[in-house]
């Protein structure tokens, strides 16, 4: 399923917007409704987007990968320590 959401709050880090769900400014209730809208008129938009987006979160924001890359900050700072 995808995401329609505002442009707040870091959604637009994990929405490519058109692509794998839309964003849409704050405070906007007619353009949130648009967008809402032009998923419902059109069945396949929404499958296609969901799928993209799930593959986009799965690639960008996977667990095991954010928490190898943490390790590997937390390593790179302890061995500046070590050599000062």
């Amino acid at each position: 399923m995808p995401v329609v959401a505002t442009v707040s709050g870091g959604a637009e880090e994990v929405i490519d917007d058109g692509t794998t769900g839309i964003l849409v400014e704050r405070q906007n209730p007619h353009e949130l409704a648009e967008a809402i809208a032009s998923l419902v008129t059109s069945p396949e938009r929404p499958t296609c987007m969901g799928k993209t987006g799930r593959e986009r979160v799965e690639q960008l924001f996977d667990l095991s990968k954010q928490s190898a890359q943490f390790e590997a900050v937390l390593e790179r700072v302890a061995n500046s320590h070590k050599r000062s």
